[in-house]
């Protein structure tokens, strides 16, 4: 779906149900998150659309995240295991 906003250029826009099987959520949870604005969208009639570059940028973020805690759990391991060595 592409749709054309006043003054910018083209923009590809993905509709909520889109969004949601992308993030493996519910169609409503997706709502909720965009009226909550932590998802950027706008609603036209009963149809909530994301930018495809924001849906983007909320995957790379999440991937971000998952990135950093896996290190701080693989760090935390560590720290575990050398207090384990210390004390035997």
């Amino acid at each position: 779906m592409s749709k054309q906003l006043s003054g910018s250029a083209p923009a590809e826009w993905l509709r909520s149900t889109d969004v949601a099987q992308r993030l493996g959520l519910s169609p409503r949870r997706v709502q909720m998150m965009l009226r909550a604005g932590l998802l950027p969208g706008m609603r036209v009639g009963r149809v909530w659309l994301v930018p495809r570059a924001a849906l983007e940028a909320h995957l790379r973020s999440m991937a971000w995240r998952a990135q950093k805690n896996v290190q701080g759990d693989c760090a935390q391991a560590q720290e575990a295991q050398s207090r384990e060595i210390r004390r035997t």
